[in-house]
């Protein structure tokens, strides 16, 4: 054992998503930190949990190396602002969703019909690199694109032993009004004690969709007199109930679920290390509406190469968006022994084929366990259904955490 350890906590903050990590060298001293989404609809509970991971991880003594948000909800952003005050602004880059003014008209209309975002909200879905840069103006700036459904490009390598091996796809820059941003396909940083031998992999993308919706909604536009889209037109049009009708029912014609732009965070070992997962007295849901199971989750030390996947807002339920998906990680995907049900376990974004595909995963349901029917109980039984899965619902009960360590 060289003793280094990697310490990961789901935060229970209820419908939404706030997750931190960070890799600690031999001597104690923080080598690596990270956060995976921000926000809650019980924003009570998101603050509390937050004051619970600057205690726990001491994240205010030096810089958060990356916050990643997984998608442009406000349920996964709205905390945002009262993460950096707790860490003084102390953040060193962001990874989002890079959108095109297609996809933010798209991603504003959805939100309209909503009818509970706040102005906030809207200034940053508007202009998010510009929102992000206001509040940390020397903070790096990474957007992720995805793919085309019908495109093909080769996935990293997950599994280096060499630190060198930190890699971008496909990179590309976006004119913004600060300047160039960067902007891939893919992200790989490997952590490690030294320069040149690798602990901890942490790969982030965002899984293939289809245009079609978006051409759709683009021709709806255009026939409802939207013919020159850009920031400065959004601002315009959410000043104006009308023009805000018009832009809702837009939407609305789709009747379509927008969550498909959502970055996937991959995190897994690259030297030998012991993993341990648990799941504090928890509530697990076998009959989930009916009655609750009282467990303390404590899974065997594994040793080998094991990840932890959290999907966001993923969309896998048809065929087409899972198989892609799974193609990318393959290669993974029986190291997989934690990972987050996209969307909060709807049954809209869940595919059975990760019942079979993976092996042994404890299954987190990132929910207040009621709002908006997540997580849906057909996906709830289908995973207490099989042989060697667990599922855990991780909601705003101050308890109800899960952490795993990788110990090296």
């Amino acid at each position: 054992m060289s003793g280094e350890v990697f310490h990961k906590r789901l935060f229970p903050v209820g419908q939404g998503g706030f997750s931190l990590g960070g890799l600690r060298g031999r001597d104690g001293s923080l080598l690596y930190s990270y956060v995976y989404d921000c926000g809650s609809d019980q924003l009570n509970a998101l603050r509390r949990e937050m004051d619970v991971a600057k205690s726990l991880f001491n994240i205010d003594e030096k810089y958060i190396d990356v916050v990643y948000i997984s998608h442009l909800d406000s349920d996964h952003i709205n905390g945002f602002d009262h993460l950096c005050q707790l860490v003084d602004n102390k953040i060193r880059k962001v990874v989002l969703p890079y959108l095109d003014i297609h996809d933010s008209y798209y991603l504003i209309a959805s939100e309209l019909c909503s009818n509970s975002t706040s102005g906030l909200f809207m200034e940053f879905l508007i202009d998010p690199v510009k929102w992000i840069k206001s509040r940390l103006p020397e903070a790096d700036i990474s957007l992720l694109y995805p793919c085309d459904i019908d495109d093909n490009f080769d996935p990293p390598i997950f599994n280096s032993e060499n630190i060198k091996g930190s890699a971008v796809s496909l990179p590309m820059k976006i004119s913004d009004s600060k300047g160039d941003v960067e902007c891939n396909r893919w992200l790989v940083k490997r952590i490690g004690e030294n320069k040149t031998d690798t602990l901890m992999s942490f790969i982030s993308w965002i899984p293939p969709r289809s245009r079609k919706k978006i051409e759709i909604f683009s021709q709806q536009l255009i026939e409802n007199g939207f013919t020159e889209l850009s920031k400065k037109k959004m601002l315009k049009i959410l000043t104006s109930t009308g023009e805000r009708k018009k832009l809702r029912e837009c939407y609305l014609k789709l009747a379509g679920d927008h969550n498909v732009i959502s970055i996937n965070l991959l995190i897994i070992n690259n030297q030998e290390a012991e993993m341990k997962i648990v799941n504090e007295p928890s509530r697990e849901w076998f009959s989930f509406r009916n009655s609750r199971v009282e467990r303390h989750f404590l899974f065997d030390r594994d040793k080998g190469i094991r990840s932890v996947l959290l999907t966001g807002d993923s969309k896998l339920n048809t065929s087409l968006y899972y198989n892609k998906w799974a193609e990318f990680y393959s290669k993974v995907i029986k190291t997989v022994r934690v990972m987050t049900l996209p969307h909060h376990g709807s049954e809209l974004n869940f595919n059975q084929k990760i019942i079979a595909d993976f092996d042994n995963v404890l299954f987190i349901a990132q929910s207040d366990g009621h709002s908006h029917g997540h997580p849906s109980q057909s996906v709830i039984d289908a995973i207490n259904s099989s042989h060697g899965h667990s599922v855990t619902l991780v909601d705003n009960n101050a308890k109800n955490w899960v952490d795993i360590k990788y110990i090296f």
